[in-house]
């Protein structure tokens, strides 16, 4: 199964045609994030020291481990939300690509930064399900333009972004056209202050929801705002959902209706 004569990429577009109803309201909901695996043997493909930012107390900062970029599909099984692992591509820092480090069959390594691959593996697995619509769900680490931006010039305007928002980052208002202002139009209008900021004064205008989390529904206060925000350079529709034992769980997408951004919360939660 590790042979790198065999056909890859047409086998993984066939095995994906087989699998039945992969859509999910008209769209296909792909799940992107890195992971660290740690490993002990030294002659292991991929495996670099690689600094690890959830490491415990008990564990090296720096393990000797593979970095993996996972692309996969959420669907819902049972009344649970499961994910299929699609497809998945092995990140080696620049400084590894550059001492010389050889790929399969002692091919020349090409250093790749995550958002290449991340787009890479979205636009194999867009192709295999065109011409349907892509929402990617990431946490709030790749949610900015350097995924944006390459993703919507490979897919255009069939993908978009759904992900946690940081509680430190800042919103801005939508600009105001003025025609009697001098210079180029503003990209941003007034400062609105941070996510923590801005869940703590829509609180009290939070309305009441019902999603479905983990096979139960269950009752939930949520509040929406469109904003913008600088680390997608475009409009951002943001929503504060207000848990029993937790102030805010905050969530952005590109600008859509409200209906049918309440009906991703769910695919979300």
């Amino acid at each position: 199964m590790a042979s790198v004569k065999l056909p890859w990429e047409r086998l993984w577009a066939l095995m994906w045609s087989l699998i039945p109803s992969p859509l999910t309201d008209g769209r296909l909901l792909v799940l992107l994030d890195d992971t660290i695996r740690a490993k002990t043997a030294k002659h292991i493909y991929a495996c670099q020291t690689t600094f690890d930012h959830a490491a415990k107390t008990i564990q090296t900062r720096y393990p000797w481990a593979q970095t993996i970029v996972t692309v996969g599909l959420l669907k819902k099984i049972h009344e649970r939300w499961c994910c299929l692992p699609l497809a998945f591509a092995c990140y080696l820092r620049q400084k590894t690509v550059a001492a010389g480090y050889a790929g399969p069959r002692r091919q020349t390594m090409v250093f790749r930064t995550k958002f290449e691959q991340a787009v890479s593996l979205i636009d194999r697995v867009a192709r295999a399900f065109s011409p349907a619509k892509i929402l990617v769900i990431t946490d709030s680490w790749l949610e900015n333009n350097g995924l944006l931006k390459p993703l919507r010039s490979h897919l255009g305007a069939c993908a978009d972004i759904l992900s946690r928002v940081r509680v430190n980052g800042v919103l801005y208002a939508i600009p105001e056209s003025d025609p009697s202002r001098p210079g180029r139009p503003r990209k941003y209008g007034s400062r609105l202050g941070s996510v923590a900021d801005m869940a703590e004064a829509l609180q009290a205008q939070a309305e009441l929801y019902t999603l479905h989390v983990h096979s139960g529904l269950r009752e939930v206060m949520a509040v929406d705002r469109v904003v913008m925000l600088k680390t997608l350079r475009c409009r951002v529709r943001v929503v504060w959902v207000y848990h029993k034992r937790q102030r805010a769980l905050a969530v952005g997408e590109r600008c859509c209706e409200p209906s049918v951004f309440v009906r991703k919360i769910q695919h979300l939660e």
